[in-house]
């Protein structure tokens, strides 16, 4: 990417924030975002990184996707838990 800025292109890329404390903490707050059609929000942060721009999306299909993997996940868990569990089995 570096070079990219230093040649003056313009571009756009995408990451998870999962694992980045501090953005997770820019973004956690829905009311943030304005509605940019139904289902879809976007929130651009004010203030830059290294002058990167951050905007965050939020997607309504996204997030029962992301909720229903969690419960399936919970799930399973609980099944081994309930399943007479041993530490090799878990």
């Amino acid at each position: 990417m570096d070079l990219i800025k230093q040649a003056n292109y313009e571009f756009v890329t995408g990451m998870k924030i999962a694992n980045d404390k501090n953005l997770k903490k820019l973004m956690i707050d829905i009311d943030k975002y304005r509605e940019i059609k139904k289902g879809l929000k976007v929130w651009e942060n004010p203030e830059t990184t290294n002058g990167d721009r951050i905007i965050f999306m939020w997607s309504e299909k996204r997030a029962e996707r992301d909720k229903k993997t969690r419960a399936d996940i919970l799930a399973k868990i609980e099944k081994k838990l309930t399943a007479r569990a041993t530490p090799k089995r878990f």
